[in-house]
């Protein structure tokens, strides 16, 4: 209730951000388990009425790691796998399980589709580190068939290809969707960046390494 009265169509959207940023972003980013019904109504309502806001204030920072800042509940959450400060690639501090959760729980029932494909750029920012929870989250928006334009896609290639040089990627299973969900959903945008793709794809040791091959020579045909 709270929520739907603070973030409303008259509010400006700076005033809307910061109190999203302030009220929500703090216990989102604390998470160590499933976000209570409380908070999810929160940020359900908020993300109806303002969605802009909520990407801007909450989820782009859950994203990028940096939703503790001025706030130190996020860092107590870091070592066990679930709440925000979860290490990652080159060091940068991933979304845990919980916050993924919220994330796509959110962009399923709450954001309209143009407001949800910025998240899909935000993934690929160097702030945003990739472990399976958020490898798993942008692959679940790659389902929901935003509209992406090119530089999304391509930032997106770019972060695969750097990504495919870690070891831990070359493993995953998850990772290899990914870059499958990539190849087969947004295949004609994809299509400039076979290349990169099929080093990454190659790379991979899991068995769905041969479906996103098979994917990639499909864009030649």
């Amino acid at each position: 209730a709270v929520c739907t009265k603070a973030v409303t169509p008259a509010l400006g959207l700076r005033a809307c951000t910061e109190f999203v940023r302030g009220a929500l972003l703090p216990r989102a980013a604390a998470l160590s388990a499933p976000a209570p019904r409380t908070l999810v109504s929160g940020v359900t309502a908020a993300a109806k009425q303002r969605p802009q806001a909520v990407v801007e204030g909450l989820l782009v920072p859950l994203l990028h790691g940096d939703a503790a800042a001025g706030d130190g509940s996020a860092a107590a959450a870091g070592d066990s796998g679930a709440g925000v400060g979860d290490s990652s690639s080159g060091g940068r501090m991933a979304p845990g399980s919980a916050q993924c959760e919220l994330l796509l729980r959110t962009a399923r029932s709450a954001l309209p589709p143009h407001a949800a494909a910025p998240l899909v750029a935000a993934a690929c920012d160097p702030r945003c580190a990739w472990n399976d929870g958020t490898v798993a989250l942008v692959t679940s928006l790659l389902g929901m068939k935003l509209v992406l334009d090119d530089s999304a896609v391509a930032a997106l290639a770019g972060r695969i290809e750097a990504e495919a040089e870690r070891a831990e990627q070359c493993k995953s299973l998850k990772f290899a969707t990914l870059l499958h969900t990539l190849v087969l959903k947004y295949g004609p945008q994809a299509g400039p960046h076979a290349a990169v793709l099929r080093t990454a794809a190659e790379k991979n040791t899991t068995f769905m390494k041969k479906s996103a091959l098979s994917a990639l020579q499909r864009l030649k045909s």
